[in-house]
């Protein structure tokens, strides 16, 4: 395998993205810096200039609001490991409603009309979509079978008192 120096720390590594950084300015594809060396320039940089980096973000997001909410929500997909795509299947297979009680989501308390993304607090797995409604109520009750089912039990007894 073809080998590259960092021009910043002097190591060797192999010529490729794992080690070096993209940049298509160069014929390689890649930059001179490893990617250790170009984070930790990265970094100072950040420390050095901390609030011109908060101020130029507060404008970009100010001058871009609907690129700042696609981005916030990719982010938030990325997090539960979905893509937008992945999103919307699950939606359309659930006829864009709730997994529990089958109502649509009305604007949450973030403004939004998304559904909630229901996983598994354990494995980390997608389980479906929620209201906001019903993804608290799973919050409330710790997720626990147990108690879920003697809430229903409660709710039964007394409904059948009321009757």
């Amino acid at each position: 395998m073809k080998m590259k120096k960092c021009t910043k720390c002097g190591k060797e590594f192999p010529t490729t993205r794992e080690y070096f950084v993209v940049d298509n300015r160069k014929l390689s594809g890649l930059g001179a810096e490893c990617r250790i060396c170009a984070r930790k320039r990265g970094l100072d940089y950040f420390r050095r200039n901390r609030e011109k980096f908060y101020e130029n973000n507060r404008r970009w997001m100010r001058l871009n609001p609907d690129k700042k909410k696609a981005h916030e929500r990719r982010k938030h997909l990325r997090k539960y490991n979905l893509t937008i795509e992945g999103y919307n299947k699950i939606s359309k297979n659930q006829n864009g409603l709730c997994a529990i009680c089958g109502k649509e989501e009305k604007v949450n308390r973030r403004g939004s009309t998304c559904l909630s993304i229901d996983h598994d607090h354990k494995t980390g797995e997608v389980r479906g979509l929620l209201c906001s409604r019903c993804n608290v109520a799973l919050g409330l009750m710790n997720e626990d079978i147990k108690i879920l089912k003697k809430a229903i039990i409660y709710l039964e007894r007394n409904v059948q008192n009321e009757l």
